[in-house]
């Protein structure tokens, strides 16, 4: 569509920073304008033997390149990146990418979006809610958000509606837990 024309060659830097693994295919893919007179970006890719179940040379070179124009497009074209797709099967939601300290940073954009959004009664800021509404679940729950499947138990409360957005109680089926 934007009759962009990729070049594809090994990426030896790339495999050697990546400690030089044998079967660890490396390549790079420079995208060219139509008259592959101007370079407009490029991209790298990397796939493993075996991965995938694949174990042919060609087959896994094919993929390491589709990956590296996939990246080229996407580091190249910005607005790309959200109508472009690679194997959907392996991408994982969001917040699961993420680790802890980026998991709670994101719970409290979260909470601070939904006071907000729901017109909670709460009159103090997002991070006092937050402290509250975890000092009544971990109560319950008997876990403060150390760990990210604690952080999954309390967003999975938040989503069934055991924590008041008004006051920050935690209840289970009903009743307030103290």
């Amino acid at each position: 569509m934007l009759k962009l024309k990729p070049k594809y060659e090994s990426d030896l830097d790339g495999w050697k920073m990546s400690g030089e693994e044998k079967g660890l295919f490396f390549r790079k893919c420079v995208l060219y304008s139509a008259d592959g007179q101007i370079i407009i970006g490029e991209g790298t890719g990397a796939f493993k033997i075996n991965e995938k179940k694949m174990n042919s040379a060609n087959a896994c070179i094919k993929m390491a390149d589709k990956r590296a124009l996939v990246a080229a497009v996407i580091n190249s074209i910005p607005v790309v990146g959200d109508l472009f797709s690679q194997d959907l099967d392996d991408v994982k939601k969001p917040t699961e990418r993420m680790n802890l300290a980026e998991r709670k940073h994101a719970l409290l954009a979260h909470v601070e979006e939904q006071l907000i959004e729901r017109g909670s009664q709460w009159s103090g800021t997002a991070t006092g809610w937050l402290q509250e509404a975890v000092a009544s679940f971990q109560n319950d729950a008997g876990s403060s958000l150390k760990t990210i499947g604690a952080v999954k138990a309390f967003e999975n409360a938040l989503k069934s509606g055991e924590i008041d957005w008004n006051t920050g109680n935690y209840t289970k089926n009903g009743e307030e837990q103290q």
